[in-house]
């Protein structure tokens, strides 16, 4: 199923959190707390990071999802991030089987609504670099609105910090956003790179074992 995903993000250093959250709280707005863990896959001479595409299997307590994101820049503005997302529901099985032994592209390619069907993949088989597990403070904000969610995300040795808010009126969800660290005081750090991206640049500064 195709979503075209538009999404505010923000990089926030972990005082930065830790104000954003304390100023929402105090506002008694409604949150949830979830956890999740995304596996990054690629092929092994990462044809996908060339390409700008995310393939990742996600699973929560309430099941397994494979997704691709295809985003149509790097970033339409500073802390704005529009892209092509689909997404199919995987059993826990099939998503293990994937993590562990590879997810075939043939199986990509087979899919409803198939993102490949103009590109041409110079592989057979995705292999899964690793984890990344988020825990997820969601914020009832607008009613009728997406949340606005804070993500506390662990991987390869660090630990990082977001704000990401998939709002369906960007500039209001902007406007509050901006609101908020100005009367806290808070300054992004620098321009947002999606998970994978993170991801795979702590992967890369890894020593080879």
């Amino acid at each position: 199923m195709l979503n075209i995903e538009t999404e505010l993000k923000y990089l926030l250093d972990k005082e930065a959190f830790r104000s954003v959250y304390r100023c929402l709280k105090a506002k008694n707005i409604k949150q949830n707390i979830t956890r999740q863990a995304n596996y990054y896959f690629d092929s092994e001479d990462l044809w996908l990071q060339e390409h700008k595409i995310n393939i990742r299997i996600r699973k929560t307590a309430h099941g397994a999802e494979l997704t691709c994101k295809i985003p149509e820049t790097e970033a339409v503005e500073a802390s704005l991030l529009r892209s092509s997302e689909y997404n199919w529901p995987l059993s826990i099985r099939e998503a293990d089987s994937y993590i562990d032994d590879g997810l075939p592209v043939d199986r990509l390619l087979n899919l409803e609504g198939n993102p490949f069907h103009n590109r041409r993949i110079a592989c057979t088989r995705l292999k899964c670099f690793g984890r990344l597990k988020t825990t997820r403070i969601s914020f009832q904000v607008f009613k009728g609105d997406e949340p606005l969610l804070l993500d506390i995300s662990a991987y390869l040795g660090t630990f990082d910090y977001e704000l990401e808010w998939e709002t369906k009126d960007i500039d209001k969800g902007r406007g509050y956003v901006e609101k908020m660290f100005f009367e806290t005081g808070i300054t992004p750090q620098g321009p947002m790179k999606a998970k994978r991206r993170r991801f795979f640049e702590r992967l890369s500064r890894q020593p080879s074992l």
